[in-house]
């Protein structure tokens, strides 16, 4: 089952993002949107590795190009998506999630 996760609350400042990756399986796409993008730059070590294991597993990680602008984080590579990408992701996925 394809899950789309959005998570949108930084690491460092509540549980819920922990619980939205470890909820992750493969085949799942985990987008970082609004305060969680940070974790692109730095996240807490436990938060990181749990990152690096499911993407061991097929979770594909992805960050929001605007607001990765926003908060004057380095916005390119393979795992940024502009916003128009990212609502047609909403669109296509039949299950979405939000932490």
């Amino acid at each position: 089952m394809n899950v789309l996760y959005i998570i949108s609350k930084s690491p460092y400042e509540t549980r819920e993002p922990f619980i939205g990756i470890s909820l992750a399986e493969s085949g799942d796409v985990v987008v970082f949107v609004a305060s969680a993008v940070i974790v692109k730059e730095r996240a807490p070590w436990e938060f990181h590795r749990i990152m690096e294991e499911k993407r061991g597993d097929g979770v594909e990680f992805l960050f929001l190009k605007e607001d990765l602008q926003l908060n004057n984080i380095d916005s390119k590579g393979d795992d940024v998506i502009d916003r128009a990408k990212f609502l047609e992701m909403i669109q296509g996925y039949l299950n979405v999630m939000q932490y």
